[in-house]
Order: C-alpha cells, then sequence, then structure tokens
C-alpha cells in the first residue's frame, strides 16, 4: 500500500495531470478533478482500482474531503500527515496503516465483549429455566406417587423423540417408541397402556387414535403437530384425542396438562 502514497505524490507533483489530480495553493490539500483524465489516471497507475476504490484508500490512509468548500469543478482532499513538503513518506504511510488497524482492533474488541457478556446472560437465563423445569418434573413426579407402572406408547418422529424422553423417563414412564402404524397397534395390544402420545404426520395417526378408542376410552392421548386452525383442531377431537399440542414442544406445557390429566387421578 505504500506504492499508492508515493504514486499519489507523483501525479499530484507532476505538470502532466494538473487538471486532474494536484496540490492546492497552500500545498496541504489534493484538488482532485472528477473528469475523464480520473479515469485514465487510475487505469495507468491504479489498474486494480475503481472510482470507488480509489476514495476509499484515500479515508485508510486518514484523507477526508473538505466539505464547508462550495466547490463545483473539483473536491479537496486533505491529511495532516500528507502534503506537498513531505519528506518522509514511509513513516506516513507506517503511521496511518498502524493507527488504522488499532482502530479496527479496538472495535473488534469492545464487539467481543458485548457478544460474550449476551452469551452469558443467555446462559445464565438457560440454566436458571433448566433448574425451574427439573424441580417443576420433580414435583410432579412426586405428586404421581403411585406404585402403579406408568406406560407410554409414543408414535412420533426422530426429532420429537428426544425432548418427550427426557421428559418420561423422568416421569418413571415406560416408553414404547412405536416405528409404524402396525408396530403401533400390538405394543398398544401387549402392554396396559395409559398414556399415548401421536404425532399427526405419522402414517394414520388418526386411525390409531380410531383403533384405540374402540378398546379403550380412559386412556390419555395427546397428539402433536404444526400450528393449525381451529375447525381443523375440532376435526382431530372427534376422533377422540384429549389434547393437541403445538411444535416445538414445550415441557412447561407437558407439566401443565400432566397435572391436568394424572394429578387428580392418582389424588382421589
Amino acid at each position: 500500500m505504500f506504492s499508492f502514497i508515493s504514486t499519489l505524490y507523483e501525479i499530484a507533483g507532476s505538470n502532466l495531470y494538473s487538471d486532474t489530480i494536484s496540490w492546492s495553493e497552500d500545498g496541504r490539500c489534493l484538488k482532485i478533478y472528477p473528469n475523464n483524465n480520473f479515469i485514465t489516471i487510475l487505469t495507468k497507475y491504479f489498474p486494480s482500482y475503481t472510482e470507488s476504490t480509489f476514495f476509499r484508500t484515500l479515508r485508510n490512509y486518514g484523507f477526508h474531503k473538505i466539505k464547508e468548500l462550495n466547490l463545483k469543478s473539483y473536491e479537496m482532499w486533505r491529511s495532516k500527515h500528507f502534503n506537498k513538503f513531505a519528506t518522509d513518506l514511509a513513516t506516513f504511510s507506517t503511521t496511518n496503516r498502524k493507527a488504522r488497524k488499532l482502530k479496527i482492533n479496538t472495535q473488534y474488541v469492545q464487539e467481543m465483549i458485548q457478544l460474550n457478556r449476551t452469551i452469558l446472560n443467555e446462559l445464565e437465563h438457560c440454566s436458571k429455566s433448566y433448574r425451574i423445569l427439573t424441580d417443576n418434573l420433580i414435583d410432579l413426579y412426586l405428586s404421581l406417587g403411585s406404585t402403579k407402572p406408568r406406560v407410554a406408547l409414543v408414535y412420533v418422529h426422530s426429532e420429537s423423540t428426544i425432548k418427550l424422553s427426557k421428559i418420561l423417563y423422568k416421569l418413571q414412564y415406560n416408553c414404547y417408541f412405536a416405528v409404524s402404524y402396525v408396530d403401533a397397534i400390538k405394543r398398544f395390544y401387549e402392554g396396559n397402556i395409559d398414556f399415548i402420545i401421536i404425532e399427526i404426520s405419522q402414517s394414520r395417526a388418526l386411525f390409531l387414535v380410531l383403533e384405540i378408542r374402540k378398546t379403550v376410552s380412559n386412556c390419555v392421548i395427546f397428539m402433536i403437530g404444526n400450528p393449525i386452525s381451529k375447525y381443523t383442531a375440532r376435526s382431530f377431537f372427534f376422533t377422540g384425542i384429549n389434547e393437541y399440542l403445538c411444535k416445538p414442544i414445550s415441557e412447561y406445557c407437558f407439566i401443565e396438562l400432566f397435572k391436568k390429566y394424572f394429578i387428580n387421578e392418582f389424588q382421589t
């Protein structure tokens, strides 16, 4: 980048380009005329530069455009380290690059500090939420407080399985994870199922609900899926489900529903 400064100094001092780039009368500013010759100079001396790149590089080296002057035919650019009488351009170039680098690094450090604070706050919030959730699950498990084995039939997609299994295992449920409609029917008739979770997008999910309701009416059935209209939800409830849960699955929602359907049963 030092070649940019030295080349610019050479152009400004040459009479060949005085109608395009030249020194001001006091030798402390650059006069730049945005004419056709300016593009010619860029092509000859700065072949990889466009007009916007040239002026951006000027700013990178500490130049600023003098705006208070009412100039129409040319622009005035000034830097306190760059003038007609400068004797050590290398020092000017090095000083400005270091200053800009320091400015960028300082800004980067400040942004990283702010990002770290945000991450720490989020982690603290998640930690508090997890502790609250764990306490609620423990309270719910103690409230269920029955020696009767609790068995759940789960017929959902794999991405829903992980979250559901964590909740049900903490509540000491024995879970049957069905992989198909036939498997779900088979597992239902094999075990004493008292709680069922079905994902609506699974194959023949509604038929599974109807088949279960032919046999038992007191088994609690939760259905999960994407948000739907109230009219669609109403048709699902006609098949015999107890609750429809919109994804993403909320642990707190499950806790409240378990309290609604199971706590009173075990307390009476």
